[in-house]
């Protein structure tokens, strides 16, 4: 009898420590992808990319490309491209929606001056910077976030700052 006692209870406790492991989210949709309208307005371009984690966390990657550097060759902007990958911790009740902060790190590019026809050299550099916000998610998967923060940029070849802003919509699937 003791060994069959002893038995299930190593059972039950293997059984446990493999549930304990496996945190799953509610949301059967993980990969977000959304585009920034207000960078739209001022043509650039900001796309973002977002995998949920769980319930609670999310990784992801932003591109951003600033269109007005292209399109005229008079015009030097201070940020140029920037490539960041960030994480997320949320603090609603529905799975990875409401309110965040964030965590993001990555690469800048850009000139020194953003004084027409005067570049003062173009500069590339790491950086890394927080952020707080809130995103919305529909029951039809769309998306919605809003957020606002700031990063240093590293190295003396460009800005010593970066901003760190919003207005996404996108989908979840």
């Amino acid at each position: 009898m003791k060994k069959i006692i002893i038995s299930l209870g190593l059972i039950l406790v293997w059984y446990l420590q493999i549930n304990a492991q496996t945190v799953e989210t509610n949301c059967l949709s993980r990969n977000e992808l959304k585009l920034d309208v207000a960078y739209i307005l001022a043509f650039m371009v900001k796309v973002e990319y977002e995998y949920l984690l769980n319930d609670w966390s999310s990784v992801g990657a932003v591109g951003f490309i600033n269109t007005l550097g292209f399109l005229d060759n008079n015009y030097y902007p201070l940020y140029q491209t920037q490539l960041l990958g960030f994480y997320r911790l949320f603090l609603g009740n529905k799975p990875a929606a409401g309110l965040f902060f964030e965590g993001n790190t990555g690469l800048t590019s850009g000139y020194r001056s953003n004084y027409m026809k005067n570049p003062s050299g173009k500069y590339f550099a790491p950086c890394i910077g927080i952020a707080l916000g809130w995103k919305y998610v529909s029951q039809k998967n769309l998306v919605f976030d809003l957020f606002l923060g700031f990063g240093k940029i590293y190295g003396n070849s460009g800005p010593e700052n970066y901003p760190r802003l919003g207005i996404c919509f996108g989908k979840r699937f």
